[in-house]
């Protein structure tokens, strides 16, 4: 597994396949691992470590059954959460010659925009995902880690932009760039779009923004689109490749995770 502070306070968890052959329990030896480390290190203030964040796929059975049905079981949550997300490919070299209707516009972030994608979330999921982010409370910015990487030598980027109709913000697009040493699963390197309203919003209108906004990935013609929630690419009849979950847990709670998880391991006897 890799761990990597992605987010101001969030550090994000990637998990790898183990060879069989040399060990089958591999994962599991891991994963104990990181939660001895995670409950004795979550405290240290200067590790902004309020927030563990993982990607996996449903049909990926060990992810989903050490993170997903544990935080199904939990159903908290404030402790833990799960969010689901659509996944594609923005190819830069395409040729985009949609004609965008009178009224929408592309626009940097604003705090009152971001006030209604908190709204909006705490509606259909109530987790912990935007704040996670460091995209609640009007925030937006991730700064302070953003310099520490700039500073150690690593380029890490995060820009918001607001799809707007008529001065409404009816969705943000988040460019969360990460160079190659730093990019996991090109999950951290990818562009992640938040549908807050899609009404009068089209396939060709989306399609446009997002690649208006792939400009920034320069040296990139397959860029990850991250699309949430799950069911707006099919609204929009955008091309589905996969579809990911998003699991957050809060560091606060990680001595009830691994507690459940320990009960887990015990009944596979592991």
């Amino acid at each position: 597994m890799s761990m990597l502070r992605s987010y101001e306070n969030s550090w994000l968890l990637h998990h790898h396949a183990a060879a069989s052959i040399n060990s089958q329990n591999a994962g599991l030896h891991v994963l104990n691992q990181v939660g001895s480390f995670i409950n004795n290190s979550y405290r240290i203030r200067s590790l902004r470590m309020l927030y563990l964040m993982c990607y996996y796929r449903e049909d990926n059975r060990f992810p989903k059954r050490v993170f997903g049905d544990i935080a199904i079981n939990a159903d908290n949550k404030a402790q833990l959460s799960l969010d689901s997300w659509s996944y594609f490919h923005c190819y830069r070299d395409a040729e985009i010659k949609a004609e965008i209707q009178k009224g929408w516009t592309l626009d940097q972030t604003t705090t009152g925009d971001l006030r209604n994608l908190e709204g909006f979330y705490q509606r259909r999921s109530g987790g912990l995902m935007l704040k996670a982010m460091n995209l609640s409370g009007g925030g937006g910015t991730n700064d302070k880690i953003l310099g520490e990487y700039a500073k150690s030598g690593f380029n890490r980027s995060i820009q918001l932009f607001s799809i707007n109709f008529d001065g409404e913000c009816r969705g943000i697009i988040m460019a969360d760039q990460s160079e190659t040493g730093l990019n996991m699963s090109n999950l951290t390197n990818s562009i992640k779009v938040f549908i807050i309203n899609s009404e009068g919003l089209t396939r060709d209108i989306i399609h446009s923004f997002i690649h208006e906004v792939s400009d920034l990935f320069k040296g990139e013609n397959r860029i990850p689109v991250l699309m949430y929630p799950e069911s707006s690419a099919e609204e929009l009849d955008l091309p589905k490749e996969k579809s990911y979950t998003l699991w957050i847990l809060n560091a606060e709670a990680s001595d009830a995770y691994f507690k459940h998880l320990k009960t887990l391991l015990k009944k596979i006897n592991h």
